[in-house]
């Protein structure tokens, strides 16, 4: 943790001078891994300019659970959501879990939409690619479609968002 304060503190002033944002990435086996840790660490700064990504894939494979509470924690300083489709896997990556489009796998990208429709979030939600071959355009074009059929999902039906979620 003093490493992750001593870079954090050397990038604040850049990022005030220069009118950026420095966003938090939750990284599996990388220097900020969980949610928890990087509100952790939003709750110490304290920084107008300093806030949060949401990653679906190593919240998922990181296993923290309470997908609406974790949304909830990083609610003040949500500033961008990643996502991908996934399934617990020892051949995925990190020998935890797949990386796939966002159709694909367990992880409910559906409830992870339907979560962030609830809490107002407006901001971009990306899609993270793959490294396990193929054609990257046909997966792109497939992540693309089912992610907007997602929305479109929930834009015809708002009252799906509410439903329950069992996780």
């Amino acid at each position: 943790m003093p490493a992750i304060l001593k870079v954090i503190d050397s990038l604040l002033p850049i990022v005030e001078r220069r009118g950026l944002r420095l966003a938090l990435y939750p990284h599996r086996n990388h220097v900020t891994q969980t949610t928890s840790q990087v509100v952790e660490l939003c709750n110490y700064y304290s920084h107008p300019q300093l806030g949060a990504v949401f990653n679906g894939y190593h919240w998922y494979a990181s296993q923290e659970g309470d997908l609406q509470g974790r949304l909830d924690a990083m609610r003040p300083w949500l500033m961008q959501v990643t996502t991908s489709g996934s399934a617990l896997s020892p051949l995925g990556w990190g020998d935890v879990a797949t990386m796939e489009p966002p159709d694909r796998g367990e992880l409910d990208n559906f409830a992870l939409l339907s979560a962030l429709s609830r809490m107002g979030y407006a901001g971009r939600i990306g899609v993270l690619g793959w490294d396990y071959g193929g054609d990257v355009y046909l997966k792109l074009q497939r992540s693309l479609q089912a992610m907007r059929g997602i929305q479109q999902r929930l834009e015809t039906h708002p009252s799906w968002a509410n439903l329950p979620l069992n996780r």
